[in-house]
């Protein structure tokens, strides 16, 4: 399956659709890619909404940004499809994203 994400120089963010399936249901989300993660960050509240919990994560995890270090957890999701290609078993990074970003996450290249 081939899947088409337009690329707008004149934007902060090269945006994509995504899709994830949670022990209660699934959801369609809003993802910006960056292909300098070398994971995929989820922010905890969509996790918080499909039935995930932070007690079912694997461990904690620690960003360092620029200004600040942020902790968050590692879980693995029930399934997760982006850009044509989907995966089960799917780890992710549970972290919080400012809400101006408008996302529900970060795609990153494992």
């Amino acid at each position: 399956m081939r899947t088409t994400t337009t690329f707008r120089p004149d934007r902060k963010l090269i945006l994509l659709r995504a899709q994830l399936w949670g022990p209660l249901r699934a959801a369609n989300l809003r993802m910006a890619f960056d292909p300098g993660a070398t994971v995929t960050l989820i922010v905890p509240g969509v996790l918080d909404e499909l039935g995930y919990s932070p007690l079912d994560g694997k461990t904690i995890s620690r960003t360092t940004g620029v200004v600040d270090e942020q902790l968050g957890y590692e879980i693995h999701v029930k399934r997760f499809a982006a850009l044509g290609f989907e995966f089960t078993n799917f780890l992710v990074n549970a972290q919080d994203l400012h809400e101006r970003a408008g996302i529900h996450g970060l795609l990153g290249l494992p």
